[in-house]
């Protein structure tokens, strides 16, 4: 029946639905390849490059490093960053930023 098809058919997208929100779910939660007992790569990606700035210099995203001004290489079609390019720009950021003392003195 018509009725069937439609029925199916909105059964098949709230399917799809949790599919992809499961697959993103899934992706977000990849941890970060390095470690900070391990000497820093060369190359490394927007996940991995924001556990190494957060652990050497302040808290940090992986989303946040898409507008910094750094150069992307996508070999594979995966977004990869040189990691010595990301570490100046994020000291020049911390060099930059306002600093104070805080409590009552």
């Amino acid at each position: 029946k018509s009725s069937d098809v439609i029925y199916l058919q909105k059964e098949s997208y709230a399917n799809l639905a949790y599919l992809i929100e499961d697959k993103e779910r899934i992706m977000t939660l990849k941890p970060p390849t390095w470690q900070p007992e391990q000497p820093l790569p060369r190359y490394a990606d927007r996940k991995t490059l924001a556990a190494i700035i957060t652990h050497n210099f302040f808290p940090i995203s992986h989303r946040t490093l898409q507008t910094w001004p750094l150069t992307v290489r996508r070999p594979n079609r995966a977004a990869v960053y040189e990691v010595a390019e990301a570490l100046a720009f994020a000291e020049q950021k911390l060099d930059g930023a306002v600093s104070y003392k805080q409590g009552n003195w």
